[in-house]
């Protein structure tokens, strides 16, 4: 664009768009004050230069502390470094918040620029999952109230149901057993039954949905697929390395939105490879849609009579994509996927109203998870 020469403007020139200018300035002060979130405005060095009235309420004695080190000022620096806008959760005064970052370029030093920063509070966790029903059998596991109706069982795992229901009825001692059932939509999902019994030779019954089973049944016929379809695609053996997966998001997915773990999950992967695989589906993501990375520890426990592992897996989400990214012919997805596969990672599809992502799920470096 042309710059504008203001030298043959007359002085009433100047000061009617002096006064344009500051009306302009007044409408966009008002504006950012109005808005429901904490605002911040950061220089290059680090410094809070302007607040809006949420901010003042939400943090009375400001956030200088937390910008002299740690995650925001990483977060702010990683921002004015990089270009485009970044988001991390963290930690800051005892809650839990979504911190968006923007560059923002002084007048006065367009070279070295800051940043604006949004604080959104975090959403509460989801409560846990719901049983799916509290019920009495007989030694069979034949449900004694007509009320309840069990989901059908595979065929497949009828026998093991049974046995598992005469062994606790036989040592009177209680007893699990999760099989596949056949849920309302016609999916296929993976249930729990806890068995205890009860005065009489009844069985008390609790029954629940396993997502952690369902999603490795997910990923197990996923699997199936791509290996079927990607016979003729070359895969280097991987050769693993601890990465943090936070760090490989900011440096591979720079343009799009970062959901960040609060605390760094360690890996152990080819990091050529998941880059590559990264890059592939956040650009298969990004047809039509803004891709959006968020890592997360993942609760997962394969056998019920141990204890839950709390971040004993590291999941990363790709997504939105509302299209199949494992059609035949989606060479560069279809590798990606079997890179993923070959470093021991699972991988599925979750669905939404908005589309599908990508969730792999790593072990988690250094923990030893329940296998």
């Amino acid at each position: 664009m042309e710059r504008i020469n203001p030298e043959p403007w007359s002085p009433r020139e100047v000061s009617r768009l002096l006064q344009l200018v500051d009306g302009e300035r007044r409408y966009y002060q008002e504006l950012l004050a109005a808005v429901p979130y904490p605002v911040a405005v950061v220089s290059a060095v680090y410094e809070v230069t302007a607040v809006n009235r949420s901010f003042r309420a939400r943090f009375p004695s400001g956030i200088e502390a937390h910008l002299a080190a740690g995650p925001l000022r990483e977060l702010a620096s990683s921002c004015a470094s990089k270009g485009g806008t970044l988001m991390a959760a963290m930690r800051i005064e005892d809650s839990e918040y979504r911190v968006h970052a923007s560059p923002f370029a002084d007048r006065l030093d367009e070279v070295s620029p800051g940043a604006v920063l949004v604080f959104e509070a975090a959403p509460s966790a989801p409560p846990p999952e719901p049983a799916e029903g509290v019920w009495l059998a007989d030694a069979k596991g034949n449900p004694l109230s007509p009320a309840h109706r069990r989901r059908p069982i595979l065929k497949e795992d009828k026998a093991r149901v049974e046995a598992a229901f005469r062994r606790a009825v036989e040592t009177g001692e209680p007893a699990a057993v999760d099989y596949r059932a056949e849920m309302s939509d016609g999916s296929v999902g993976w249930m729990c039954d806890r068995v205890r019994v009860k005065a009489g030779g009844r069985l008390a019954v609790v029954t629940t949905l396993e997502t952690a089973r369902a999603t490795a049944f997910q990923s197990w016929l996923l699997r199936s697929e791509i290996e079927a379809r990607g016979q003729g695609i070359p895969l280097p053996p991987p050769r693993p390395e601890l990465i943090e997966l936070n760090d490989l998001l900011r440096r591979t997915g720079a343009n799009a939105f970062l959901h960040l773990n609060l605390e760094p999950c360690y890996i152990s992967a080819d990091r050529a490879q998941l880059a590559r695989a990264v890059e592939s589906f956040a650009s298969f993501a990004a047809r039509g849609n803004a891709p959006v990375f968020r890592t997360y520890m993942r609760q997962v426990f394969e056998d019920h009579a141990l204890p839950p592992a709390p971040g004993a897996y590291v999941a990363l989400e790709i997504g939105p994509v509302t299209a199949d990214p494992f059609a035949p012919g989606m060479t560069d997805t279809i590798a990606a996927a079997r890179s993923i596969f070959a470093m021991g990672a699972c991988l599925w599809l979750n669905s939404g109203v908005n589309g599908h992502r990508l969730v792999m799920l790593f072990p988690r470096a250094g923990v030893a998870a329940s296998q």
